[in-house]
């Protein structure tokens, strides 16, 4: 009997935790789905555009045309960062 209340006063402590928890999370890959179809994002220094479309150079040395936010067909690497060509300020895509 003990063991069971102990079990249910777990669950109902570890409850709101985890609700915000997934609420974030949700949150963080809803911003991440609308920014994998945007064609830029705006630069935090400077405040011009960085297009998200181009040519990119993956960490392995694979060069791809495309949307930035593409896996790499080599490594399967997704960047996590744009550079600004602007001011040269780097943004957190993610």
């Amino acid at each position: 009997m003990w063991k069971k209340c102990a079990v249910a006063a777990a669950y109902v402590l570890a409850l709101p935790p985890l609700l915000v928890w997934g609420v974030i999370r949700a949150f963080k890959y809803v911003r991440l789905l609308v920014r994998s179809v945007s064609r830029s994002v705006v630069c935090l220094g400077c405040h011009r555009e960085i297009l998200l479309l181009g040519i990119w150079q993956c960490e392995c040395g694979f060069r791809y045309q495309g949307h930035l936010l593409r896996p790499c067909p080599i490594c399967h690497r997704v960047p996590k960062i744009a550079r600004c060509y602007h001011c040269g300020l780097t943004t957190k895509l993610r």
